[in-house]
């Protein structure tokens, strides 16, 4: 036994040092009552964390990354994701881009020095965009890809009327 004891505190920065002055070691027992000492010095201990292959960290950042399906990210999904202390739902609003970054606030790595305060969790949405589609499925498809351009041709059409029906060009000039 060492005599020496320390609690690290949550918060360690991976490659950090951190140090203790002037502790003692023990040393060899001189005669049969006596304890010397190896001497006084100063202990370092360097902060390694395990890396993982879900989570990256950045200090108190942690950022994961998450698969959804097409249907999910058009129209918007609940999803389980982990944390580092477990599992949370987060909602993935209708019309997620792929790349698009979702914050959870508080759910990061303790911040050195202040373990009550935790950094960010980012979580990266990437969309599963299947190859092989059924012919139902294919339909559909189809079917919303009409909508949608007869969507943007009400929308052309109506600018330009507004246009040449006040008589002015781009600029508000006269055509």
């Amino acid at each position: 036994r060492t005599g020496f004891e320390n609690k690290t505190n949550q918060g360690g920065h991976p490659g950090r040092r951190r140090r203790w002055q002037q502790v003692a070691r023990p040393g060899r027992r001189r005669r049969r009552s006596e304890w010397w000492t190896g001497g006084v010095g100063d202990l370092y201990i360097f902060l390694k964390v395990k890396s993982d292959a879900k989570f990256r960290r950045e200090g108190p950042e942690i950022y994961s990354e998450e698969t959804i399906s097409y249907v999910d990210a058009l129209l918007g999904a609940s999803l389980q994701t982990p944390v580092v202390d477990g599992d949370v739902t987060i909602k993935v609003p209708a019309g997620t881009q792929p790349g698009q970054v979702l914050r959870l606030r508080g759910n990061g790595a303790p911040k050195l020095g202040n373990p009550d305060v935790r950094g960010d969790h980012f979580v990266t949405v990437n969309i599963d965009i299947p190859k092989d589609l059924s012919k139902e499925e294919e339909e559909l498809i189809q079917q919303l890809k009409e909508l949608q351009d007869k969507k943007k041709k009400k929308k052309g059409s109506s600018s330009s009327k507004k246009e040449t029906a006040a008589g002015k060009g781009f600029f508000g000039g006269k055509k």
